[in-house]
């Protein structure tokens, strides 16, 4: 017999993931700036930023570093998720499912 999971049990898994995907990025670089933001914003966050959270570190770190960095513009895409956004250290940069 399968166990069931609520959804709050899905979400704390899902934000574990996430936490752990942000400090373990492959550079160190990256792990510094996306490590601090997860530890001190993915609790309070809800599904919907989750989703861009996850949109924004399915990109390769040295694109984001790029970004972070602010020596490349992201190509801008439309959001997937509407919505106020947390604001990572880098946010203008950072993300291209943020478009202005």
């Amino acid at each position: 017999m399968a166990l069931e999971k609520s959804a709050g049990e899905d979400s704390a898994l899902r934000r574990r993931r996430l936490r752990y995907r942000a400090w373990h990025r492959g550079t160190r670089e990256m792990d510094l700036v996306l490590g601090p933001f997860a530890d001190a914003h993915i609790e309070a966050m809800p599904e919907a930023e989750l989703q861009r959270l996850e949109g924004l570190m399915s990109h390769e770190d040295t694109d984001l570093l790029m970004w972070v960095m602010a020596r490349k513009r992201p190509r801008r895409c439309r959001p997937r998720v509407a919505g106020p956004s947390h604001r990572l250290p880098c946010h203008e940069f950072a993300c291209p499912m943020n478009a202005k």
